[in-house]
């Protein structure tokens, strides 16, 4: 039994520093940290939820063209959650300070938030095409 729990601990720990971190950039004045796991388990709910959403918001880029800010929040009820804010291009923000938004751009841009204990993602909005 100790090997099966050492070999799950193994993958999920593989699992999580799979994760780029020069994709994820954490926006300060959240109420709490999300781990490396949970971001993890964030992109591998929010990638498949992608496409569907972005039918008809133009080209969809690939996955490794996206820069993800994100923050660890907290309802008015007290549950948590990740707030992610998606796109493909950078220009000269300080991206751990200032949130970049855009008003259109199609499947470039994107917001979702993710329950870490249900580990699903809602409120999954691409960006219009103007």
């Amino acid at each position: 039994m100790r090997w099966y729990s050492a070999l799950a601990i193994s993958m999920l720990a593989a699992h999580a520093m799979a994760l780029d971190a020069t994709h994820w950039i954490q926006v300060t004045g959240g109420s709490w940290q999300p781990t490396a796991t949970m971001l993890s388990e964030l992109e591998a709910a929010l990638q498949p939820a992608l496409a569907p959403a972005a039918r008809n918001r133009g080209r969809l880029p690939k996955w490794n063209e996206y820069t993800f800010q994100y923050q660890g929040r907290t309802t008015l009820l007290g549950q948590k959650f990740v707030y992610v804010n998606a796109f493909c291009r950078q220009k000269g923000h300080s991206l751990d300070r200032d949130w970049v938004s855009v008003l259109d751009g199609g499947a470039c841009f994107f917001t979702a938030k993710y329950d870490p204990d249900s580990k699903r993602v809602y409120d999954l909005h691409v960006n219009g095409v103007a």
